[in-house]
């Protein structure tokens, strides 16, 4: 038995927490500052999404979502009457009133908006993580300013979008990097796009 004086090497600690599921390990990111700091790396969720790829220990849920709640389904049961198969998940940024529509994912990412376009957001919906994406500048502008602008007498083709909206989310292993694609086509037929890193 260890004494307080003696500890495991960290590349040890590291190791052992490269094999747990997510669950545990967002509850063990308490113990410590140091396994908080080990824990939250991103290197470290690499590593760990690959090592549980490659094991294939990775759960498979499928995530089912509606303007106002999301849920996930264990692909292993696939029974939507058995409770214990199907698990609610808490949007954190979820707003009152406000819809929340599913854009794309990519391993365990889920790109979402808020509104269709309004507030754009990657989400972990494992650790419940998530990163808010800066306004594409046009994602604000729609049927209500179309209205306004005729009724002002300011009608610019070029500044009212036309409703379609084009999206796209997806992991580039070359640059190691996630990418999300938002663009959106104007009333003059010009298309103006968004890529976010």
């Amino acid at each position: 038995m260890a004494t307080t004086n003696e500890h495991l090497p960290e590349e040890i600690i590291v190791q052992i927490l490269y094999r747990l599921p997510v669950k545990p390990l967002i509850r063990f990111s308490c113990v410590s500052k140091r396994w908080s700091s080990i824990i939250s790396d991103p290197q470290f969720a690499k590593s760990h999404f690959k090592l549980a790829s490659e094991r294939k220990t990775l759960s498979c849920r499928l995530l089912l979502s509606t303007p106002s709640q999301f849920k996930s389904l264990d692909m292993q049961t696939l029974s939507f009457v058995d409770d214990s198969s199907v698990r609610k998940l808490a949007c954190p940024f979820k707003q009152p009133g406000r819809a929340v529509k599913t854009l794309g994912s990519c391993n365990g990412m889920v790109f979402v908006a808020l509104d269709s376009c309004n507030g754009y957001y990657i989400w972990n919906p494992s650790t419940g993580l998530f990163l808010k994406l800066p306004n594409p500048g046009f994602a604000s502008i729609g049927a209500t300013t179309l209205s306004l602008s005729i009724r002002a007498r300011e009608y610019d083709p070029s500044k009212t979008i036309a409703g379609l909206h084009h999206y796209g989310f997806g992991y580039v292993s070359a640059s190691d990097d996630y990418k999300v694609v938002v663009a959106a086509e104007f009333l003059n037929s010009t298309m103006h796009l968004e890529i976010f890193s």
